[in-house]
């Protein structure tokens, strides 16, 4: 099974914060989503768009700085995990795979580096003639 990585630079992105946010105007959401679709359609080139059940891995690496502004340190500032997936599922879908609902199986975290980014990596659980039901 083939293993796709995909790698996005910058700060993760969260669907509130690119469609509810009111401090972005309408060229930063349009910019951030420009941004996503250059990386992952150069990423993907090459591969035909995925049309079978999917396992992804999301990996969020925010900047390490923004661990310590929050007053009560022991708290994080960063988007929910929910919000990070559902920019991200948005983002891929049409370039990676034909739907977001092909997914069957995730696994997310966040992480802190001197390096922010999104990787997202991509199974193909159906590429071998099964279905989801049989894995389990």
């Amino acid at each position: 099974m083939e293993n796709l990585k995909y790698i996005i630079i910058g700060q993760p992105v969260s669907f509130t914060k690119v469609n509810y946010a009111s401090n972005l105007g309408p060229n930063t959401t349009k910019e951030l989503r420009l941004i996503w679709e250059i990386t992952l359609q150069g990423q993907h080139e090459g591969k035909a768009i995925i049309t079978t059940e999917l396992e992804v891995f999301f990996d969020f690496f925010f900047d390490e700085t923004i661990r310590c502004r929050h007053p009560n340190h022991h708290m994080r500032v960063t988007p929910t995990i929910s919000d990070l997936i559902k920019f991200a599922c948005e983002m891929a879908t049409g370039i990676i795979w034909t739907d977001s609902r092909l997914i069957v199986k995730t696994h997310a975290e966040k992480y802190y580096s001197k390096e922010p980014r999104t990787e997202l990596t991509v199974i193909r659980i159906g590429s071998h003639g099964k279905n989801h039901q049989e894995y389990h």
